[in-house]
């Protein structure tokens, strides 16, 4: 059975919404686990209810939400214990793919599992899509695992927003999850991300590219940029990475005001909007199509 799951909290249930509704499109089959903090999403009463913790997206998808209330730090560093509840919760799980809720996908599901099937699938990161063997955050990420010996050493740096594997290569998220235990145990704050680009450790997403040195390069699947719709073509998924997210945005606004426009992922996710989960109501989200169709006209034209 495919699996994907993602987590969020806060105002992100926005985007858990797109997120099912591009996998529906996609003709992706089987469920979807959402791992969620103090609320259930504003949206559930849409769909119909199976039993007390799953819900029926569709024919062929069903939705099963966990509560994480107990978890007391950011979410983004609970990915990779994420991942493994989910193996070891879920038996029928052959392969497994996190989303992060401001991702909306594009291309046929048959083409994750291609992708899949290639290899643990990952995507490049649009800040640092270049990483030199000898990058100085490299001796910091080296300090998670002393007692091992670094066999990969990738050009790539990886976004942790996305990652598919076969539940074979189920090791790479242990490692990952080591990561993490040793990042707390040297003193790591797991609270917020650090924004200091100086630092080697800022985030989960350093944490997955430490375990990856340590994990066989011949089972990987990196796509570029272009995987998270950075550059173009984009025709895999849409990363929405502004800080306001395109749920909250005022396109036109941003447009005239930030010089902000419009991006292939915000697009994507407003195109995910209506079925089969209505994420707005009807006059809502056409004004939101309107906003976001003249902010791109301005941005051609100006």
């Amino acid at each position: 059975m495919d699996c994907i799951c993602t987590l969020y909290e806060k105002h992100y249930d926005y985007g858990v919404a797109g997120l099912c509704n591009s996998l529906s499109k996609s003709g992706f089959k089987g469920l979807i686990i959402i791992g969620y903090k103090l609320h259930l999403p504003f949206w559930l009463k849409q769909l119909k209810k199976a039993d007390e913790n799953n819900y029926y997206l569709d024919d062929n998808i069903t939705l099963t939400f966990v509560c994480l209330d107990h978890i007391d730090y950011h979410l983004g560093y609970y990915k990779a214990k994420f991942l493994l509840y989910c193996l070891d919760h879920f038996q029928a799980i052959e392969t497994l793919s996190y989303f992060d809720p401001d991702i909306t996908i594009k291309a046929n599901w048959s083409f994750f599992r291609k992708w899949i099937k290639a290899g643990v699938a990952l995507a490049s990161d649009n800040c640092y899509p270049f990483l030199h063997r000898n990058h100085p955050w490299r001796a910091d990420w080296l300090t998670l695992f002393p007692e091992r010996q670094a066999i990969s050493y990738l050009q790539a740096y990886i976004n942790s927003g996305f990652i598919g594997f076969h539940k074979k290569n189920k090791g790479l998220v242990e490692l990952w999850d080591k990561a993490l235990e040793a990042y707390l145990n040297n003193g790591g704050q797991i609270q917020s991300f650090e924004r200091n680009a100086e630092e080697g450790l800022k985030g989960d997403q350093d944490l997955l590219n430490a375990a990856l040195m340590f994990f066989p390069e011949t089972e990987l699947s990196i796509i570029g940029l272009e995987a998270m719709g950075f550059i173009q073509p984009c025709y895999i998924m849409g990363h929405a990475i502004n800080g306001v997210k395109p749920w909250k945005r005022k396109f036109t606004a941003d447009f005239l005001l930030n010089n902000i426009s419009a991006s292939f992922a915000e697009k994507l996710y407003l195109e995910n909007c209506s079925y089969p989960i209505k994420v707005f109501p009807l006059f809502k989200q056409k004004l939101k199509m309107v906003d976001i169709t003249i902010a791109s006209a301005l941005n051609r034209f100006l």
